[in-house]
């Protein structure tokens, strides 16, 4: 249980922080690559999903020299036809629909002519709509608690918080948990977490993610993809879900 744990983590640590990028385009059998991100020089989010502007646009230079970027549709249209994938291609996508994509990403990808396709969970929609793992790093990252304790079925945790390296630890290890959860269970221990931890359920002002006319004025080159209403983790739903 403990090696599950530590691989989690690990794999967790590895698609968040660009590893998998990197490993993707120097690995000895080439093939097709379907690239993932999430924030583009983006604040008050999940830290780890958060890549910096200037060596993203680095990356999409060095893909342009090596590969060919091309939309998803023509991966999909390839995949429906049954024909064979130019194993020289790349497609970029992004997940979750954060607001820096139009201010930071865009532009660049604009730019280099590469298209892209981004995911959007439509909650994001509403009025202070956080997704879950950054409503656990706002929340951890902002108490001024030591040590928190939450109860999940079977299972209490202990974290503590005191340092920047505790906090961030705990946030890598509760999104481990929660991503498990299912939509219900989920919201019910996020407001019991700002609840030990004396944070408000909403944050204020959230701007965080792309709202409905940033949407209509995406390029071209953009498509849209769903991502869910809410981030929910589908192989945890029932069936009414």
């Amino acid at each position: 249980e403990d090696m599950e744990k530590i691989r989690s983590i690990i794999t967790w640590l590895i698609y968040h922080s660009g590893l998998g990028l990197l490993i993707s385009i120097f690995i000895k059998k080439k093939e097709a690559i379907i690239l993932v991100y999430h924030s583009v020089g983006g604040k008050g989010i999940f830290e780890d999903n958060i890549i910096r502007t200037d060596i993203f646009e680095k990356q999409m230079k060095h893909l342009l020299k090596k590969r060919t970027i091309v939309s998803l549709n023509s991966i999909i249209d390839k995949k429906l036809k049954n024909e064979p994938i130019p194993e020289n291609w790349a497609v970029i996508t992004f997940d979750d629909g954060y607001k820096d994509f139009a201010v930071n990403a865009e532009p660049l990808l604009q730019k280099h002519n590469i298209p892209a396709t981004i995911f959007i969970c439509s909650s994001t929609f509403e009025a202070n709509a956080e997704l879950f793992f950054d409503k656990l790093q706002r929340v951890i990252s902002s108490t001024h608690k030591k040590t928190i304790n939450m109860e999940f079925p079977g299972q209490n945790y202990q974290y503590k918080i005191k340092t920047e390296k505790q906090k961030r630890d705990a946030i890598l290890k509760l999104a481990l948990i929660f991503r498990e959860l299912s939509t219900e269970h989920m919201a019910k221990y996020l407001d019991q977490l700002c609840t030990l931890c004396n944070i408000p359920i909403s944050p204020e002002n959230n701007n965080n993610y792309l709202t409905e006319d940033d949407i209509e004025q995406l390029d071209h080159l953009t498509s849209i993809g769903s991502h869910t209403v809410s981030h929910a983790n589908l192989a945890s739903l029932s069936e009414k879900e």
